[in-house]
């Protein structure tokens, strides 16, 4: 045996690895046992989820809206209905005033729970989301990907390239 054999085989004897597999140097695992911070592949899920949830929300919304505006449609059809039919039994101008007064009443409370109803789903709405928006993927999804952060880093030399270009050349030194 060598003693490039024996000091290999003593190397040997005291080192030992105590990491996980394929983690990199100087890293260290998360108490959860999961990754530290989410990666750039997370923030875009989560992003992606919290739209998902946005326009399922928004949807439901619309079909609600759309369904105070059908009643108020209906209600003010039936309205016009019964002032036709208040004129046409009508027998002096008093009378026919009246119907009309009575049309628009209709047609005002009709538009007043139109409002009330739209009112109560977009306060529905408001709720749902403040509700989602405590929840933690929006943590994630507001982090910013590496990048993202290279394409800012990016455009904010580039910006200050421009604004110190623009006061060299509009310096007195250069006249």
């Amino acid at each position: 045996m060598t003693d490039f054999d024996a000091n290999v085989e003593r190397t040997n004897d005291f080192l030992a690895h105590y990491g996980v597999p394929g983690m990199k140097w100087g890293k260290r695992k998360a108490e959860d046992g999961g990754s530290s911070k989410p990666s750039g592949k997370d923030i875009v899920n989560a992003r992606a989820n919290l739209q998902n949830d946005l326009d399922s929300a928004i949807q439901k919304h619309n079909a609600g809206f759309d369904k105070t505006t059908a009643k108020f449609k209906s209600a003010k059809s039936d309205a016009k209905s019964q002032l036709k039919r208040d004129q046409a039994s009508a027998t002096n101008s008093s009378e026919k005033k009246l119907a009309k007064i009575d049309y628009k009443d209709s047609v005002r409370t009709a538009k007043a729970q139109r409002d009330a109803g739209r009112q109560k789903l977009a306060d529905k709405l408001d709720k749902e989301w403040d509700a989602r928006l405590s929840q933690p993927d929006v943590e994630t999804a507001n982090r910013t990907t590496a990048g993202e952060k290279w394409l800012l880093g990016g455009a904010a030399l580039a910006i200050a390239g421009s604004v110190a270009v623009q006061v060299l050349s509009s310096s007195d030194k250069f006249d």
